[in-house]
């Protein structure tokens, strides 16, 4: 009778205590038990892996709104075969082609370009979620960010131990980059040179031993995170929450309303928010009764299937008073001046 994301995650706790992953001085200790399933999906991907690269090549150095939503739409759909659909020429020749179109429920990627153009130093967070072709695709978003915002930080928070089957760790961003710089493939190439130049300068971070990885990987919804995790957020510029299984842990696996308001109810959160998820778990937020009706109708396991995908975007609010402990968020926000905000930024 437990909630299934606590139930997914003692399992999959379990199933390491049970090889010694946890104990020193058993055979098990530290080994990934899941390393060669995700290196075979990453050789298997790997066709899919050039155009990927060409398109981060191709976007290298140039801020603007259509680059970057090419590449967080890339990230979004980083598991989907059809890569086609998210080259900068097609982007920018003909926009969103129509599949892709009708597949988002939302696209706040307008939000969250809005975000970062107006910082001169942003530093972005992003919540990485499984390994293989999802993980280039963070990769190439993560290049694209550094390289059209010279001044910035992408810090990649991964998970402390290998966790769901092939959520990333900083192993498995270490074997992917080496796989792109190995290959044959002059943009892979350079992308994984640029991508070692970046970590060594200290623009690309990868985070996977820190109380903000371990709490991602534990049981807890968000708005559990203790207050030191708290407290490491309310600087950042923007987090990028990727994935169907953190959009969960946003939601603390309840059930809602669809019509229920992203920015209301992801209010708790320390900094501004973008969440990345294809649908493949039956809770949503942010969809109104219209676009749900219609989705039901077209495609009746809209939640579940994994062929929609969500953007969604909440700005923290402007706060009167903030009081938090360890079990409990009390939000006082000036709800007109937040509005106001918001507004501000979609003119």
């Amino acid at each position: 009778e437990l909630p299934w994301y606590v139930s997914e995650t003692y399992v999959y706790h379990r199933l390491l205590e049970a090889t010694g992953y946890f104990k020193p001085g058993t055979k098990g200790y530290g080994f990934d038990v899941f390393a060669a399933e995700k290196k075979e999906a990453l050789e298997q991907a790997l066709p899919q892996v050039d155009v990927r690269m060409q398109t981060c090549m191709q976007a290298k150095g140039k801020w603007s709104f259509q680059d970057f939503k090419s590449l967080l739409h890339m990230s979004l759909w980083g598991n989907q075969g059809d890569s086609s659909l998210f080259t900068v020429q097609d982007m920018s020749s003909k926009g969103i082609s129509d599949v892709e179109q009708s597949r988002l429920i939302v696209d706040d990627s307008s939000l969250s370009f809005l975000i970062l153009d107006r910082k001169q130093v942003p530093v972005i967070h992003i919540f990485n979620d499984n390994s293989g072709m999802e993980l280039v695709s963070d990769l190439a978003l993560a290049h694209y960010l550094v390289s059209s915002k010279p001044s910035s930080t992408v810090v990649l928070q991964l998970k402390p131990y290998p966790f769901f089957v092939s959520d990333a760790t900083v192993a498995d961003v270490h074997a992917t980059i080496e796989t792109l710089r190995l290959s044959s493939n002059a943009n892979q190439q350079q992308v994984a040179a640029d991508l070692l130049q970046y970590i060594q300068d200290g623009r690309i971070r990868l985070q996977g031993d820190g109380d903000l990885n371990f709490f991602l990987a534990s049981p807890k919804p968000m708005w559990e995170m203790p207050l030191n995790v708290r407290d490491s957020l309310a600087d950042v510029d923007l987090v990028i929450c990727k994935g169907d299984l953190m959009y969960r842990k946003l939601l603390g696996d309840r059930t809602w309303n669809t019509n229920e308001l992203f920015q209301d109810i992801i209010s708790y959160f320390p900094c501004s928010v973008t969440a990345l998820r294809t649908c493949k778990a039956p809770l949503a937020i942010g969809v109104d009764d219209e676009a749900s009706e219609r989705l039901s109708k077209a495609s009746p396991s809209w939640m579940v299937n994994g062929e929609y995908g969500m953007i969604q975007f909440c700005l923290p609010p402007i706060l009167y008073d903030l009081q938090v402990s360890d079990s409990l968020i009390r939000i006082n926000m000036d709800e007109e001046a937040s509005i106001q905000r918001m507004q501000g930024m979609m003119r």
